[in-house]
């Protein structure tokens, strides 16, 4: 797509200052008449007009480089911004995904005291006898998960 762009600004500025000389250019006549009668067929008046057209061709050269060297440079800052904007997006996602990891951390923490509170219950019930055969296994959350997943299947 870059490159489309570059494409498209190069031929936007050559249209605009290449194309657009070529009605502001003088024949050998028109140049001619530029000077006085006397001088119009002096044979400087020719070579003046070769000068002219040389300097304009060189001078056409060089805005066609120019052009070519700033889309060029504009292709080259346009990829750094995109690249600037993903090293952005990468270092933002990089921030979050520690966030996301310090919040996994504490939601385990907090799953392994709700396990260990109900392991705890599960002792107290069995040395109360409420429950006879009630061991910590039996209050497993992977148990219920398994029965949850068991039961969204149907």
């Amino acid at each position: 797509m870059a490159a489309n762009s570059a494409l498209e600004c190069r031929e936007l500025f050559t249209d605009a200052l290449i194309t657009a000389q070529a009605h502001n250019s003088y024949t050998m006549d028109e140049f001619k008449e530029l000077f006085p009668r006397k001088y119009r067929d002096h044979r400087d008046v020719k070579l003046l007009y070769e000068a002219y057209q040389t300097k304009r061709k060189q001078t056409r050269d060089r805005v066609f480089t120019n052009i070519r060297l700033h889309c060029r440079q504009r292709e080259h800052q346009d990829g750094e911004v995109t690249d600037s904007k993903c090293e952005d997006d990468i270092t933002e996602l990089e921030e979050r995904e520690q966030i996301l990891q310090e919040e996994i951390t504490s939601m385990q923490q907090d799953i392994d005291k709700v396990q260990e509170k109900v392991g705890s219950c599960a002792d107290t019930l069995e040395k109360r006898k409420l429950f006879s055969g009630l061991h910590k296994t039996d209050l497993d959350i992977s148990k219920f998960k398994q029965v949850n997943s068991r039961n969204t299947d149907r």
